[in-house]
């Protein structure tokens, strides 16, 4: 009996060549696609499986990736994006009403500028004549 589990390369292969495809790919049929350039072809039923270039058949779970896996990351990738995008638009607002905030106060400076150095002048004036 092996207690150690044995190495295969067409294994590790089909593992990174799923991940690849997986962080590249935003829905499933994109996914296949890829997976279908790169020379596999995927037997999706209950569960999913490839066949790589020799015709050697290869489960999903067997090298950690299912069918449900595949469909929850490539879920997950889609709502990371969408709350993303969702936090880009807030904080995009946010920034539109700070600038906002900081025009006005920009519009009031000059008349308050202008309202201090009369004041000023008025006093150096006042005090001129006492």
């Amino acid at each position: 009996m092996r207690q150690i589990p044995r190495y295969d390369a067409r294994k590790e292969l089909l593992r990174s060549d799923i991940k690849e495809c997986l962080t590249a790919s935003k829905s499933y049929n994109e996914f296949e696609n890829k997976m279908k350039q790169k020379g596999y072809e995927l037997i999706k039923a209950r569960g999913i499986a490839f066949r790589d270039k020799q015709k050697v058949y290869t489960k999903g779970s067997e090298v950690g990736f299912s069918l449900q896996t595949i469909e929850k990351i490539l879920v997950f990738k889609a709502e990371l994006k969408q709350t993303f995008s969702e936090q880009k638009e807030q904080q995009k607002q946010e920034n539109t009403k700070e600038e906002n905030r900081r025009e006005k106060s920009i519009s009031l400076l000059p008349k308050s500028n202008k309202l201090f150095k009369c004041v000023v002048s008025h006093l150096s004036v006042v005090d001129k004549e006492c």
